[in-house]
């Protein structure tokens, strides 16, 4: 068997990394490991009538196990990146965005805008992408964006198929703005939620909170094998490797992680 560990975008792992298989369930003697170098795999001999646990590290990226069956020939294994070890980003050219100073955000706030914003160009609302809806982003928050919408935005969602109706309450309202109805995408993870604000005068615009739920996805997508807190409720690194991982939704950059301790 074959184990060819990658990143979220498809390519070979640029990381050294240790790959273990034994067999599931006890027995069969000590696992067979192989210290990998990066961008290479790794070739294990396997009884085609038993079932292993394969696990892999590596310096960078979260640590991954899942069962294969033996009879498998080639099995590739993404591993999504460490938020704890991204010592920096590697940003888009130009970020053109209303409403939004890019160069004057902090890296992580700059991660949840174009997360968001990507997710936004790939949910459609009516016939046309959200993000064509969104009049102007009003404040960046380290999880969530609050954002003038167009009139029209509110009754479009309502119709908008791939949306489900969410609770909305746990998102309060600024001044001068009461909760309307918030809706959530249909996704196992990395889920797009919008949440409106209606204005007390109707000469205001419709506000939204609009956020990327990553809800401990990201452990269960990826077979992580433990899942540690990162200090906050959503980190958009995690959010960034489930939209590119498992939506194919491209936010336009990449962190950039330490490879050695």
């Amino acid at each position: 068997m074959i184990v060819t560990a990658r990143d979220v975008y498809g390519d070979l792992l640029n990381a050294s990394h240790r790959i273990s298989m034994s067999r599931a369930g006890g027995g069969g003697g000590p696992a067979s490991t192989a210290d990998v170098p990066p961008k290479a795999d790794a070739d294990f001999l396997t009884d085609v009538t038993k079932t292993y646990v394969l696990k892999i590290t590596a310096v960078g990226y979260r640590s991954v196990s899942r069962l294969v069956q033996g009879s498998v020939d080639q099995v590739d294994v993404a591993l999504p990146v460490d938020p704890v070890a991204v010592v920096g980003f590697e940003w888009p050219d130009e970020v053109d965005i209303p409403g939004v100073d890019f160069e004057t955000l902090p890296d992580k706030r700059r991660a949840t805008l174009l997360n968001i914003w990507a997710k936004l160009w790939m949910t459609p609302v009516g016939v046309a992408p959200a993000a064509t809806f969104i009049k102007e982003v009003r404040e960046v928050r380290p999880d969530r964006l609050i954002v003038a919408v167009a009139d029209e935005f509110l009754e479009l969602l309502e119709d908008a198929e791939g949306l489900d109706v969410a609770p909305s309450a746990l998102h309060d309202p600024p001044a001068g703005y009461s909760n309307g109805p918030s809706y959530k995408t249909r996704d196992r993870a990395g889920n797009l939620q919008v949440s409106l604000f209606v204005p007390d005068d109707e000469h205001a615009p419709v506000l939204a909170d609009i956020d990327i739920d990553e809800a401990k996805g990201l452990a269960h997508l990826f077979d992580v094998i433990e899942h540690h807190a990162t200090g906050s409720k959503t980190d958009p690194v995690e959010v960034h490797q489930i939209l590119v991982g498992h939506q194919n939704v491209d936010p336009g950059y990449r962190p950039v992680v330490a490879l050695t301790t």
